[in-house]
């Protein structure tokens, strides 16, 4: 059987930015439900939607993910230079008692361990572990014990056991990646479906509530209107690469003259205003250019710097 195919994303916003959007759609659902309902939009629907965005919501992200695979990798380094530390007192040992030009001394294999693939090093702390078992009473007078060994092949065994445990968090984070994937394509569908009853249903009789239903305009180019609280900060796209937010277009459209909103790239979804970007105040849009926001950051954030919620308008995305 195959490897089953993976789903791809299939919006560029980041899982706020969704979570956002389907507020607003069971929102506005739930306003107009004397006009949708006959069309099916029934507050079942909604209400299973909103079920959904809730679990969605709930999911870890990437950045807990990242995490997990970041303690596992520093756990299985200090593993590793607890083997080392073994490594150098056998070789000392091995030096001083044969020669570190004697066939013996060579047995060992200590050239090149610390340059070797990790999962390479397993094998290779485990020559050194039976060559030094092997020569245990030649060694002795040097230091060498049988509680030093002991303890030298149950660093061995750690430092396997935490090397598994990393490609098993990287696995898991894979997994997770892909479970948010499909939980947040399945959202974005019935999202795009709703609003575009609500747009067909409004279309010719109340600009405003068309507006209010707007994900996309007729190009296709991404469009939508979101709150950021007072001192809040909202990541707008995640994975960001080299070109990928040129071009796309932020408007300030608080009411209140008090909004200030900050454009930046930032390494985690909550970070603040980073003094690099962008400084949008009310009626202000820009376009933006990647030239004038620093470094590649995985993240594209905005940050009302005002004591009042604000609104932005994104556009391109």
């Amino acid at each position: 059987m195959g490897k089953q195919k993976e789903e791809v994303r299939e919006f560029n916003f980041a899982d706020g930015v969704l979570a956002q959007l389907t507020d607003k759609v069971i929102l506005n659902g739930t306003r107009d439900s004397v006009q949708l309902i006959p069309l099916g939009v029934t507050a079942a629907r909604l209400s299973t939607l909103q079920d959904k965005r809730d679990d969605f919501m709930e999911l870890p992200d990437d950045e807990e993910m990242k995490g997990l695979v970041g303690e596992k990798v520093e756990t299985k380094d200090a593993s590793i230079v607890a083997c080392e530390g073994y490594i150098r007192n056998i070789r000392r040992m091995a030096g001083n008692i044969f020669g570190e030009k004697s066939a013996t001394f060579r047995r060992f294999g200590f050239e090149g361990i610390n340059e070797l693939e990790e999962v390479r090093r397993i094998k290779a702390f485990l020559r050194v572990w039976r060559q030094a078992t092997a020569y245990e009473t030649e060694l002795a007078p040097e230091g060498l014990t049988a509680v030093i060994l002991l303890a030298f092949k149950d660093a061995i065994k750690k430092f396997d056991d935490d090397f598994d445990a990393v490609d098993a968090a990287v696995e898991q984070r894979d997994k997770a990646t892909q479970t948010r994937i499909v939980a947040g394509n399945e959202i974005y569908r019935e999202v795009v479906k709703i609003a575009k009853t609500g747009k067909d249903y409004w279309f010719d009789k109340d600009e405003a509530y068309y507006n209010d239903y707007v994900i996309y305009t007729s190009e296709g180019v991404s469009k939508f209107n979101l709150e950021i609280t007072a001192g809040g900060v909202l990541n707008l796209k995640d994975n960001v690469t080299a070109g990928s937010i040129n071009g796309v277009k932020v408007k300030n459209t608080s009411t209140s003259a008090a909004v200030i909103i900050y454009v930046y790239l930032a390494s985690s979804s909550g970070q603040g205003w980073t003094g690099i970007g962008y400084t949008l105040n009310p009626g202000d849009e820009i376009t933006i250019d990647e030239s004038q926001m620093g470094a590649i950051q995985p993240l594209l954030n905005v940050y009302n710097g005002s004591g009042e919620t604000g609104t932005i308008q994104v556009t391109g995305l």
